[in-house]
């Protein structure tokens, strides 16, 4: 147990149980004021622990009965997987940080403030400012500027229907980058003082029979709607909305595609999503590639109404929601920031006061979501990362950061290898998605096979570059080796390739060109390829695995699982012995789990109080009682048998004359039981009596019986 303050949070923890036993989740404090969080797990009676996961992920050392598991990761910061996808043209990349590309008098201003660091890229200027709580600003200024960074995304998780003509078609859901928006000043709405009206143009459904979704809508409507006038804050009339859709087409229909490729465009799936019209108190739906996320606090909320709302309305406030029907919650503080909330009482407070470099005023960014703040027309609700969702005038400039769904069919995998590289060693800290090749009109003609150390490539004509890679893990970390191919050659496994490098049976080996800013590949068969961080399955991408959130939930899901252990169907054995003699040990059978054996006795059908573990002496009938105890993987079990303690008697005893007797009766010594001295017997069989006894030359004493 780790030292520290213990506090039970049991009560309040999001766990739930199968099997019987207790648990026992606490928050612990260290001494420098660390917090951890370990769980205890007791079994109940014939039950063992099978497991514990948090959110899905299994707890190290789940197989063993009780103790307490320190719950790595439980209420911490955790960042979702990254994945590259289209371009942002407002944004330069050096391989380590983003630098927004900004104007000469933007970059003036900047300049003033005075905090900023001072540098050069290629003949252009930067500013750079990394606070103590890891949050970023960075600019480069300079005519030769060319932006040439990938558009960031976190996978919020996988939808396995939903999309398509018949919604039964699965996508992968991703959201931008609050740290890369599409858009760092953006109006949600310009005219914030006025109602404006509604126009069909803007293509929202109202009607619930043309509701193109699966789930009954929130609001029931018998009948088409008539709108007229809507507020400030609708989101399927607001200029954000025109923005996102004009990254995706032009006014006139066209493709743009200074963002998104025509083939990338083709990747991404239209998202239909429902959103509250907060002037005529209905629901309508928005169908758009690109779309803002929601938020679960409903117009009735005690959201911002009370000085700290219900617990539940809190909860809502800590996360956004994506995906059709916003069924995908993404989380936007880590449960230290609940705790830390509750504790200080109100927001301000927590604000000024919250210690620095903790996780929940880490990198923080504003951006908007669609969803309208029902107690003002004019503001609509945003989210701010490490903290919560509150409300914003719609005239004022925030961040846009939109959603997107993208077709996984033809994806077979994705790599934190960079495409289109002819040298490279680099991993990224986000994956790039890896589409399968034509089959019918391949890309790639080229080919190459895998034996052992060494890797055949046979060139092709083709009408792109192609290259080759190979990614790997060296037991500590994952690396990776490209490189153009422009001739039929032989690879060997190498230094040159990998230090330590012999054999590429556990590679991930593939060719690749990309076309369109779509990248095509060609898996190479390995024999044992490895599972690495930086190399994902298509099958693992559309999996809720991959559901983490943009931060840990903060009331993270924890499960644990009792079973029931193996029964056990001893039997206990013991032959029975003559008074003072050797006393006979039981013996068990049907013990599987080998657990301890315990042995009592008692006089044969007297009460079970009066077992004892001391072996009888006396002449009697007895029971012997074994009670076998519980192991980690089978039950205990008691068994019971009966056995004798005989009067013996003996032909000679000590040094008095031997007797023997006639079959028709028993003669001889044996013990008195109350003097504990040897003394003749003699008892006649039924049917017999005593007829005489001699004694013979050698001093034996002869018993005779006859028939009665």
């Amino acid at each position: 147990m780790r030292a520290g303050t213990l506090e039970d949070i049991t009560a309040e923890a999001n766990i739930t149980q199968t099997g019987t036993g207790i648990v026992k989740l606490e928050k612990v404090t260290g001494e420098n004021g660390e917090v951890s969080y370990q769980l205890t797990a007791t079994p109940g009676a014939g039950q063992k622990l099978k497991g514990i996961t948090v959110d899905g992920a299994e707890v190290t050392g789940t197989v063993a009965a009780g103790g307490a598991y320190t719950l790595e990761g439980y209420g911490q910061t955790k960042v979702a997987q990254k994945v590259y996808f289209g371009k942002n043209p407002n944004y330069y990349t050096d391989g380590e940080h983003f630098y927004e590309i900004i104007d000469e008098d933007r970059y003036n201003e900047l300049k003033g403030y005075g905090y900023f660091t001072e540098g050069t890229i290629g003949g252009a200027d930067t500013l750079m400012y990394i606070g103590g709580d890891g949050e970023e600003e960075c600019y480069i200024y300079g005519a030769g500027v060319q932006a040439n960074a990938a558009q960031g995304w976190w996978i919020a998780g996988y939808q396995a229907s939903g999309y398509g003509t018949n919604k039964d078609e699965g996508a992968l859901v991703l959201l931008c980058d609050p740290d890369q928006p599409m858009s760092n000043s953006q109006q949600f709405y310009s005219d914030r003082e006025n109602d404006h009206d509604y126009s069909e143009e803007w293509g929202c459904v109202y009607d619930e029979d043309e509701q193109p979704i699966t789930s009954t809508p929130i609001v029931s409507l018998d009948q088409a709607v008539t709108i007229e006038e809507v507020h400030p804050n609708h989101y399927g009339g607001s200029d954000i909305r025109k923005t996102l859709q004009g990254y995706i087409t032009d006014s006139n229909g066209e493709p743009v595609t200074d963002r998104f490729s025509a083939a990338e465009q083709g990747l991404m799936k239209e998202t239909t999503v429902r959103t509250h019209d907060s002037k005529n108190d209905v629901y309508y739906s928005t169908t758009d590639k690109l779309y803002l996320g929601g938020s679960d606090i409903m117009p009735s909320s005690s959201a911002y109404v009370t000085e700290l709302p219900e617990r539940e309305d809190l909860l809502q406030m800590l996360y956004m929601t994506v995906g059709v029907n916003d069924n995908l919650k993404v989380a936007l503080a880590s449960r230290e920031f609940l705790d830390r909330l509750e504790q200080v009482g109100n927001y301000d407070a927590l604000l000024d006061n919250g210690p620095e470099g903790s996780p929940y005023i880490t990198g923080s960014k504003w951006f908007w979501l669609r969803s309208p703040y029902a107690r003002y027309s004019n503001n609509a609700l945003s989210a701010y990362t490490g903290h919560y969702v509150n409300y914003y005038n719609v005239y004022y400039s925030n961040r846009c950061v939109p959603a997107c769904a993208l077709n996984l069919q033809s994806v077979i995998f994705a790599s934190a290898a960079a495409p289109a590289a002819a040298s490279s060693s680099a991993l990224s800290d986000g994956v790039y998605l890896r589409v399968a090749d034509d089959t019918t009109t391949p890309k790639i003609s080229s080919s190459a096979t895998v034996t052992g150390n060494t890797i055949t490539v046979t060139k092709a004509a083709e009408g792109g570059d192609v290259y080759l890679y190979i990614q790997g893990n060296d037991g500590t970390s994952d690396w990776v080796y490209s490189k153009q191919i422009t001739q039929s050659e032989t690879i060997n496994a190498n230094n040159d390739i990998h230090t330590g490098l012999t054999s590429f049976a556990n590679c991930r080996v593939w060719l690749e060109t990309t076309d369109d800013n779509v990248t095509y590949a060609k898996k190479v068969a390995t024999t044992a390829p490895a599972e690495m961080e930086s190399f994902i399955d298509v099958e693992n991408l559309a999996t809720e695995s991959m559901k983490y959130g943009l931060f840990t939930n903060p009331e993270q899901e924890i499960a644990v699982e009792f079973e029931e252990k193996a029964d056990i169907s001893p039997t206990v054995s013991v032959a029975g012995w003559s008074y003072k003699g050797r006393a006979n040990g039981p013996r068990v059978s049907g013990n599987n789990g080998g657990g301890a054996v315990t042995y009592e006795y008692k006089v044969k059908g007297t009460a079970d109080e009066t077992y004892s573990s001391e072996v009888p002496t006396a002449v009697g009938e007895y029971t012997v009682r074994a009670t076998i105890a519980e192991t980690d993987e089978y039950k205990g079990g008691t068994a019971t048998t009966d056995f004798e303690i005989k009067h013996a008697v003996y032909s000679t005893l000590n040094g008095l004359p031997r007797v023997l007797s006639g079959v028709g009766g028993e003669a001889g010594y044996r013990y008195n039981l109350t003097t504990g001295k040897p003394e003749f017997y003699c008892e006649p069989k039924p049917g017999y009596k005593l007829e005489g006894t001699t004694i013979g030359a050698d001093g034996t004493k002869y018993v005779r019986f006859k028939i009665v």
